[in-house]
């Protein structure tokens, strides 16, 4: 395929229209003096050649002085797809976050919210310390091996741990060990947190949950992309749902 029909298909797979694409190109070959003179160059009508330059314009795709109209860079158009590549990404991603919650009645699910990177994800985590209830227990559930060190490491852990002492205990069932587990896995951070841990030997790895025992809210991290997400929503259905997930593993390991 020449380079001329290789430009044409490329402007157009852009979502440039055809008329945009043959002015683009004409003036590629050629500036034009004038804009009526792109008329008689393309065989386009005179509205058609004018909306063309207005679109090629707003794109930058076009620089205009004295001398008369030129054909410019593409550098601006590819940034522009660029940044909406980066928009569909971010609702492809809110889609497929949401899907999961549209098995179970709307109704029911009162508040949904979505957060992106450690800083938004740090703060929807440390929220769930100020929600247990006094005399409650936090629970957890997941891969908290890969889900700290993406929110801030010990800091923000040591900032709900304290927090979450402070009104409740805490019960983790981890589906990963390592260094991080192992720090908040100790007999003194189980005197002086009231914090309990046990490792569960199965496939969770880059996911991790926070609820409780009464409330309804639940925190959905997911650590497996380049940058950490969380979905936080308030369900008392959704919540049970999680409840009664942890005692059946929690039984299966022996009560904490």
């Amino acid at each position: 395929m020449s380079l001329p029909h290789t430009i044409s298909d490329l402007l157009l797979a852009s979502g440039l229209g055809e008329a945009e694409v043959l002015v683009y190109q004409e003036l590629l070959s050629r500036p034009a003096r004038f804009a009526h003179e792109l008329v008689g160059r393309t065989g386009l009508s005179k509205s058609s050649v004018y909306r063309a330059l207005e679109s090629l314009r707003m794109q930058k795709m076009i620089g205009e002085d004295e001398q008369g109209i030129r054909a410019a860079s593409l550098k601006a158009l590819v940034a522009g797809l660029d940044q909406a590549s980066r928009k569909l990404a971010k609702v492809a991603q809110g889609l497929r976050k949401v899907s999961p919650f549209l098995r179970v009645p709307m109704e029911t699910v009162e508040e949904y919210q979505h957060f992106y990177g450690e800083d938004q994800v740090a703060d929807a985590y440390l929220s769930m310390a100020e929600r247990v209830g006094n005399g409650g227990v936090n629970l957890d559930f997941g891969d908290f091996e890969s889900f700290l060190p993406k929110v801030g490491g010990h800091a923000v852990g040591n900032r709900f741990r304290e927090e979450r002492a402070k009104r409740a205990t805490n019960k983790a069932l981890c589906t990963t060990f390592g260094p991080t587990s192992a720090y908040y896995c100790t007999s003194q951070d189980e005197q002086v947190f009231r914090n309990k841990v046990k490792i569960l030997d199965i496939d969770f790895k880059d996911r991790f949950i926070v609820f409780s025992d009464t409330g309804d809210f639940v925190l959905f991290a997911n650590t497996c992309d380049q940058d950490i997400d969380a979905v936080l929503v308030k369900s008392r259905l959704i919540a049970d749902m999680q409840r009664g997930q942890f005692d059946i593993f929690s039984q299966k390991l022996g009560n904490f």
